[in-house]
């Protein structure tokens, strides 16, 4: 499927299969799944109301009450910055404050 609204078609064929979609946000109304790489999602402003972001985002937040701290994806990301994210998240020692 190349269409440029290929998630909304995708969405459309789940929902005809009788498969519903569900709230996916954490118990604080954060992200889990986002469309643009974590710095963007910090500082990105407020969309306006004909922007696609904006318009499909329920409870849109922005800054850092945008992202889940159980984030699953987020898109646009190169492989050297994930290799990167996923270093700092994992392989970081851990210190006790």
């Amino acid at each position: 499927l190349r269409d440029p609204r290929e998630d909304v078609w995708i969405a459309h064929c789940l929902y005809r299969a009788g498969i519903e979609p569900l709230d996916t946000r954490d118990d604080q109304l954060r992200e889990r799944f986002l469309p643009f790489w974590p710095g963007k999602h910090l500082s990105l402003p407020q969309p306006p109301p004909s922007d696609w972001y904006g318009q499909y985002s329920i409870g849109l937040r922005l800054g850092f009450d945008c992202c889940s701290k159980a984030s699953i994806s987020f898109h646009y990301i190169k492989a050297d910055d994930l290799r990167r994210m996923f270093a700092l998240i994992y392989h970081c020692p851990r210190r006790k404050m």
